[in-house]
């Protein structure tokens, strides 16, 4: 049996009162009376003196219990029935938002304080599943001993990354029942829930973007505290050029803040807030703007309107060359109009064949033909009648398996997609399609697909994948260094990770805050939302704990009536 109040024990001290006061109660007064005729009849009635004496100690009894179980209320007890080799699943939330320090210790320090007080109340048989909560969440430790727990527990570290609940239940569900999470969010997770910290009085950026066109960053801020507060932004760029702008929130809500008219040539903006929060990881937010990021396109052999497409794009540096000879350096995307030497594409290469094989050709259009355009992903924000857009003859392509048409002419496919790659057959220098301003929307569509797998920046918990036959390394933020080679790797923190061969830099990449502290929702049971704790060890048992408050003040109130009958039979 524990107790949620030890502290109500003290009124134990209180219960001698009660002995004195009955004791003082049968004090023996002396009285003048006129007559001792009356003491007959006490005498006849002598035999029943014995019985009234029980009957005050009964009292005396009944009294003492009665007032021991109201201390034992006061106390509130709950009995934890014990177990013997079974099993509970505890879940640690260790992800962004547990990085919050309040009263000089993390929220993660405080979970772990809460763990340790409540594996100290479980028997040494039990056996113990132990889940960490994060972007991906997993379990790590299966069948273990308190003490174990306790061990690796030291090794756990707050993670900054967004606790993906899709991911948590799935894990979780997985796991024997019941199951404990510590947490400091509202999460309908688990049999029963430890709740550390308070209210996040926190700003974070949750998002930002930059318009090659009109050289504008725009950045969106929330703030998630209790009431409405002013938050100062700073934009600072590589070249230490910095503005400040200051911006009112309200509570729970968020505001975008925009950048005009920026000076070109810088590479790299950073957005701060400089106010003071519970959390700093998401105080800092970067937008690659400089050539450095852009992604690198080769276009072989001559196609003007597709060249000055490309070249209207932002983050886009494209190359032209008439022919193969010359060319050396590795490319993010290859355009090609004629057939490359042997082994000049690299295995994983993204290739758009502008003349495909001719095992891939199954006939020709003359003349004049219609272009459609088919739904679909390289389709999106395009008609799909092109209003009187043609091509002159054109070849036909023969689908192969695992590619989807996105062009067609005259009904027939003149371009397809599969993985990597892209087969077209229109002419960009013999249609009208390029003077439409459907043309270059269709291109950046298309290059959007091609790099659809390599955002403009990634987020704490994403991976990078090793590159076959290179032995590369990536090297971050804190001394961050990893072989990419065998394994994916996963950036923690955000900032700058650039990716090295021999030394030499071969691709930079940006980690940015999430956008928010939880993705993802799952259904809410009405069971879940009973079974809330609060916080405290004592009432976070294996088993529902028994609550014995209740049928102690029960009891009081049965005995307080048999004290009654007693007292009566004394009047």
């Amino acid at each position: 049996m524990s107790f949620l109040q030890p502290m109500g024990l003290l009124l134990a001290l209180a219960l001698p009162l009660i002995i004195i006061l009955h004791f003082r109660k049968q004090q023996v007064a002396e009285k003048n009376v006129p007559t001792l005729m009356l003491w007959n009849q006490v005498l006849r009635e002598v035999q029943g003196v014995k019985t009234r004496s029980i009957n005050r100690r009964l009292l005396l009894l009944l009294q003492l219990l009665i007032g021991a179980l109201l201390v034992l209320a006061l106390a509130r007890p709950v009995w934890i029935a014990s177990w013997h080799g079974e099993e509970v699943t505890i879940a640690l939330d260790c992800s962004l938002s547990m990085q919050a320090v309040e009263g000089g210790a993390t929220r993660l320090a405080k979970a772990g304080d809460e763990l340790t007080g409540y594996l100290a109340t479980l028997p040494d048989d039990v056996r113990i599943n132990l889940v960490l909560l994060q972007k991906n969440s997993r379990l790590v430790l299966e069948k273990a001993s308190p003490d174990e727990v306790v061990e690796r527990l030291a090794r756990i570290a707050c993670t900054s990354e967004v606790l993906d609940m899709e991911t948590a239940a799935g894990v979780l569900n997985a796991c024997p029942a019941p199951r404990v999470v510590i947490t400091d969010k509202e999460l309908p997770l688990g049999d029963k829930r430890i709740k550390v910290g308070e209210h996040l009085e926190n700003m974070g950026i949750t998002g930002g973007t930059y318009d090659y066109h009109t050289h504008a960053a725009l950045c969106r801020v929330k703030n998630y505290a209790s009431a409405d507060r002013t938050v100062l932004l700073q934009l600072e760029d590589d070249r230490g050029r910095r503005d400040v702008q200051k911006v009112d929130i309200p509570a729970g809500r968020e505001a975008d803040v925009n950048w005009p008219r920026l000076d070109t040539g810088a590479q790299l903006l950073r957005v701060t807030i400089q106010n003071q929060d519970l959390l700093a990881v998401d105080n800092s937010f970067l937008l690659p703007v400089g050539d450095s990021f852009s992604k690198k396109v080769l276009l072989v052999g001559e196609s003007y309107y597709l060249q000055q497409a490309l070249a209207s794009l932002p983050g886009i540096t494209v190359q032209s060359v008439d022919r193969w000879d010359g060319v050396k350096d590795q490319y993010d995307l290859y355009i090609i109009n004629q057939e490359p030497p042997a082994g000049m594409l690299p295995a994983e290469a993204r290739v758009w064949r502008l003349n495909p094989p001719a095992k891939m050709l199954g006939g020709q259009i003359d003349g004049p033909a219609p272009l459609t355009i088919s739904p679909g992903t390289l389709a999106r924000d395009l008609e799909s009648d092109l209003q009187g857009a043609y091509v002159n003859k054109c070849a036909v392509l023969k689908l192969q398996p695992g590619y989807r048409v996105v062009m067609e002419a005259a009904g027939k496919p003149v371009m397809a997609a599969a993985d990597r790659r892209l087969y077209s057959t229109p002419d960009w220098d013999n249609t009208n399609f390029t003077l439409l301003p459907a043309f270059p929307i269709l291109v950046d569509n298309i290059l959007a697909w091609f790099f659809q797998d390599e955002a403009a920046w990634l987020q704490p918990g994403d991976q990078i994948y090793p590159e076959r036959d290179r032995a590369l390394r990536v090297q971050g933020p804190q001394g961050f260094n990893a072989a990419l080679e065998g394994i994916p790797v996963t950036l923690g923190r955000p900032g700058v990770y650039q990716i090295m061969e021999s030394g030499q830099k071969v691709r930079t990449i940006i980690v940015n805050p999430p956008s928010g502290l939880v993705s993802g929702t799952i259904e809410q049971s009405e069971k879940q939302n009973k079974n809330e704790l609060t916080g405290g060890v004592g009432s976070a048992g294996l088993l529902p704990p028994l609550n014995l408050q209740v049928i102690i003040l029960v009891l009081a109130l049965v005995l307080l009536a048999v004290e009654w009958q007693v007292y009566r039979r004394e009047l």
